[in-house]
């Protein structure tokens, strides 16, 4: 009887082990996707070339999971990234994972 208890303990620790992990995972790479809103400027096969309302400032981004057809200039999207903005001209949005159309 004994020995049973230390197993189901000993599997109920690894289990609480394994869901604060994965918990940490999840936080960090909450934690390191930012989102921007940008309004198409110009739309290309294999990019966009956005622009911040809000400071003026542009921006390509390659399409992931997306046809250019999908977006239209004037369009408000938000882009949402973990990677790092590139200094080039335009600035480039570095691992983007999602292209939302808000308006059309």
């Amino acid at each position: 009887m004994i020995n049973k208890c230390h197993q189901y303990k000993k599997r109920e620790g690894r289990d609480f082990f394994v869901c604060i992990l994965f918990l940490l995972f999840f936080i960090i790479h909450t934690k390191l996707q930012k989102s921007i809103e940008l309004q198409v400027l110009e739309v290309h096969d294999t990019y966009l070339i956005l622009q911040d309302l809000k400071y003026s400032n542009d921006y390509r981004v390659h399409l992931v999971g997306k046809e250019s057809t999908d977006f239209n200039v004037g369009d408000l999207v938000i882009v949402t990234y973990n990677g790092a903005v590139e200094d080039t001209e335009p600035a480039s949005l570095g691992g983007v994972t999602e292209i939302k159309l808000l308006k059309k």
